[in-house]
């Protein structure tokens, strides 16, 4: 009889386990992103037909946007932030809006080009290029905002790799809030 109802127990276990794995790893709240593929060179360039065609159809072609947000490994304190950062391509108008800052600090926009090498992370780090946009102003609805038009001859040779919001005084290097980095279909 023990020895069933050792069984039993470890049955119960086993299946209060399984159904939380099961939670965990079917977390259907977090987006669908495209399938890019799955190897096959054809079925990733129609996806990528089909991204351009839907984002041209949007009007949105030469406007390139980037969510910027929390980041689980780079961001150094949490926050609530948001932000989105909207670069048209042909003018070089950029606006970066943000909510859920804190509003008794000030923060700035960076622009990070990630230099490849055999000691290069993601994390920002001395040896890449790194562009200062300017502060956030705070805004009366809470957010904070800036309009910048970046110039063309300074961005050369400029890859975008991430964009970074941080607080006043501090280099991406040292530490950011909210990140945003261009996806694969966007940088082709």
């Amino acid at each position: 009889m023990l020895s069933s109802s050792r069984h039993l127990a470890s049955l119960a276990a086993a299946l209060v386990l399984a159904a939380a794995l099961d939670t965990a790893f079917l977390d259907e709240s977090q987006p669908a992103a495209p399938m890019l593929g799955n190897g096959d060179v054809a079925a990733l360039r129609s996806v990528m037909e089909r991204w351009k065609s839907r984002h041209e159809q949007q009007g949105d072609a030469e406007t390139l946007k980037l969510a910027l947000v929390p980041s689980s490994t780079l961001s150094t304190a949490r926050t609530q932030g948001r932000g989105e950062l909207r670069l048209n391509l042909l003018t070089g108008a950029l606006e970066v809006k943000a909510r859920g800052l804190p509003a008794e600090r000030d923060y700035e926009v960076w622009l990070a080009d990630n230099r490849g090498g055999a000691s290069r992370a993601v994390k920002p780090e001395a040896g890449d290029r790194l562009i200062g946009l300017g502060m956030l102003r705070r805004t009366a609805d809470g957010g904070a905002i800036l309009r910048t038009t970046l110039d063309r001859t300074s961005l050369a040779g400029f890859e975008l790799d991430q964009a970074i919001i941080t607080e006043s005084g501090a280099t991406p290097d040292r530490g950011g809030l909210l990140f945003g980095a261009p996806s694969l279909l966007q940088r082709t």
